[in-house]
């Protein structure tokens, strides 16, 4: 409510005395809590991104190494075209050593001619995300380690 003071220069407003501090303490006490909050969603987000591009980079290798004419020794060719297709959003760069391209059944390459191809299969271990809030050193909690895997069917097989 206003109080009306009359002067010589006119009316002048004034707030009653009652009023307090008490909206600007309880905002100064929550907003701590509501940025760890509203930077955790924001850091939840690009994790989520980055599982999915590591997923779609893992589709790509597969995809590619399952129409190839020769699936045995083509892992740092696939490896160079997952890493390739990875983007990132704010963290590490992807490398060749955390893609691993195992052409199935296992004993299909090798010097015995024990078995062949029948599919491909791409993973990306050990990728660690970064995140953008200190909540994770705050809580002496180890940063999260991404992983995809895709296999498919060596096209040629038949």
């Amino acid at each position: 409510m206003r109080c009306f003071l009359r002067t010589r220069s006119g009316v002048v407003f004034r707030f009653l005395r009652g009023e307090s501090a008490g909206p600007i303490v309880e905002f100064a006490l929550i907003f701590p809590i509501l940025l760890v909050v509203i930077t955790g969603i924001i850091d939840l987000g690009r994790a989520y991104y980055t599982r999915n591009a590591l997923v779609s980079a893992v589709r790509e290798g597969a995809r590619f190494a399952s129409v190839q004419s020769n699936p045995c020794g083509i892992s740092q060719t696939v490896a160079t075209r997952v890493v390739n297709s990875f983007v990132p959003v704010g963290g590490a760069a992807l490398t060749t050593d955390m893609v691993t391209v195992e052409p199935l059944p296992s004993t299909a390459c090798g010097n015995s001619p024990v078995g062949r191809v029948e599919s491909i299969r791409v993973r990306i271990t050990g990728y660690t995300f970064t995140p953008i809030t200190p909540v994770y050193q705050i809580l002496s909690i180890a940063t999260p380690s991404l992983s995809a895997t895709a296999q498919f069917r060596w096209e040629l097989s038949s």
